[in-house]
Order: structure tokens, then sequence, then C-alpha cells
């Protein structure tokens, strides 16, 4: 019996039925598969299942790796240790304990430079070269450890040919910067002071494409030793060094401090941790600071871990 056609339609020919069919089986080998119209194998219950078997090994070990990747409570733990030495070490012990939340000068910050490492050689009761018992500072060179300095500084201008200072106060600040800011680890124009630095016997020569993020400066290194104390570690600067009281007090520090970056490796043993620490304080015109930076980078000891990065940023 011929199939019945809706009224005032032309029916379709046995060939054309067929040529529709084939599109419709074609469409949904496009959709589905091979399986629209291929034969069963009698071992297809088989193959299924060892099929199965290996997706569900594969989705265990894809989920053991992502949790494991995705621990944010861990990784949280692994930075807070690295950086609680240096939030808790206090740097003044009088008239009150100031710690590094109270720096807020870039005298401060020099203070706490030199006062920090003094902190980390020869507070006792503690182990060499540690910060509040389980952070270590890692060495350099043989058992020494070492802390890194880049020091950058902003060009002076004369007062009188800036609008934004009136004639009354020019004679009390006969030089401004010539910039708003001069943030450590940028790229700076013309206003950044690359001159050869003096203080007394001791000169400090600008570094271009060194020291943090190799943006250019003046690179020391704090070198602390594991013996002796306070008085026998030293700065280096360039090809000399000097104590940690003559860096503190040399001249070259003053209303040109631009910022100051701070970098330090730690090793952690509560966490199986290595944490590289980058301190950067960006300074204003007035002495005062703008802002500090905590960028700490922890790598677990486990080749299965990759690195954490967390910074903090302190106004």
């Amino acid at each position: 019996m011929p199939a019945a056609h809706a009224p005032g339609s032309v029916p379709l020919s046995a060939d054309a039925r067929l040529k529709e069919a084939n599109r419709r089986k074609i469409y949904l080998h496009r959709l589905l598969g091979d399986d629209v119209s291929g034969s069963k194998d009698k071992g297809g219950k088989s193959v299924t299942w060892v099929a199965a078997l290996f997706f569900a090994i594969y989705v265990f070990v894809a989920s053991f790796v992502i949790i494991r990747r995705s621990s944010v409570e861990w990784r949280s733990e692994v930075w807070l240790g690295s950086v609680t030495g240096i939030y808790e070490q206090p740097f003044t012990l009088t008239p009150i304990f100031k710690y590094f939340d109270d720096i807020y000068t870039t005298d401060d910050v020099l203070d706490w430079a030199t006062r920090f490492v003094w902190s980390i050689v020869a507070l006792p009761g503690q182990l060499p070269l540690s910060l509040v018992g389980f952070n270590r500072l890692m060495p350099a060179e043989s058992d020494e450890g070492a802390i890194y300095l880049t020091y950058r500084r902003m060009k002076l201008s004369d007062s009188s040919t800036d609008l934004a200072t009136t004639r009354r106060f020019q004679p009390l600040y006969p030089n401004t910067w010539l910039a708003s800011e001069l943030k450590g680890g940028t790229a700076t124009g013309d206003f950044e002071d690359t001159d050869l630095l003096v203080s007394g016997n001791f000169t400090w020569r600008y570094e271009p494409g060194a020291g943090y993020k190799r943006q250019g400066g003046y690179i020391a290194k704090m070198v602390l030793p594991t013996s002796g104390g306070f008085d026998k570690g030293y700065v280096q600067v360039n090809d000399q060094r000097m104590g940690f009281v003559d860096f503190r007090e040399a001249t070259w520090f003053g209303p040109t401090f631009g910022s100051m970056a701070v970098q330090m490796a730690l090793y952690n043993p509560n966490y199986q941790s290595i944490s590289r620490i980058d301190l950067v304080f960006n300074a204003r015109e007035t002495g005062l600071l703008a802002g500090k930076i905590v960028d700490s980078r922890s790598m677990l000891l486990d080749v299965y871990d990759p690195i954490t990065d967390k910074a903090d940023i302190c106004i």
C-alpha cells in the first residue's frame, strides 16, 4: 500500500524516499558516530569493560593530581611559613618594639635592613642564620648567608622652575624630584640618577640591567656568617667591603631615596620548602613610604608540586 501523503503535496518516488533516508542516515552518523549503522561485535562487551576500567583509572589519577595541586589552604600555609619570620622579627627593641609593619619612612627601611641582619646572626637562643627558629637564610657561598639589595635614586631639579613650589617655600626646598615616584623593578626614564656615589673612602657604581627584575640599580650584598656574630658580617658594594654600621651611615642615602628592593632565599624544614622573598620599599619625595610589597615564590621539595606565587601589597 503506498504511503499516505498530505493533501496538495506531490508524492515522493521510491528513489527520492531512498535518498532522503540516506541523508538522514548520514546526518545521524555525523552526530552519533560509527555506532549508528555498524554491526555489533561479539567481543564488544569485553572491549567496553576494558575501556571503562582505563577510564576509571584516568579519572582517579586526574582527580588526585588536580586536588593536590589546588590545595589553597596548604599553599597558604607554605607562604605564611616563609614570611612569618619577616613579619614577627622585631628590628627595634627600645623604647618600644618595632616590626616590619611599623616601617613608614626611608630611615625605617635602613634601620630595618641593618638590624634585621643583626637579629639573624646575633639573636641569642636560635640557630645560625634563622628567622624565628624555623626559617633558615640559605647560603650563597660556603656556609655564609646572603641578602641582596637594589637601591635606586631619583634625580633632583631646581625647584625655582617648578610651578608647584612657591617663591615663599623655594629657599626651604631648593630641589625637587623630577618625577613623582621611582618604583623598584620598573623601567625608568631620564629621571633616575645613575651617577657614581661616594661616601668617605667608599664608592658605589650603578649597574644597568642588574638587580631586582634586572632593571638596574646600585647593587649590594649583605654577607652573614654562621659564626663570629654581627661584627664578622659585611656589606659588599661592588668590589669593596664595608661594615653594616658604615653602610647604614653612608651619605648616599638621603632625599634622593627612590626605592629599595631586598631579596633573600629561605628554607623552611617544617614544610620542606624553599622560598625566594622579594621585599620592595617605594618612597615618596617627603621621605615617607608610598608602599611596601612582599613577594614570595615558594617551591616544595617535591617534583610533583608547582611553584606557589603570592604577593602581599602593604600600604
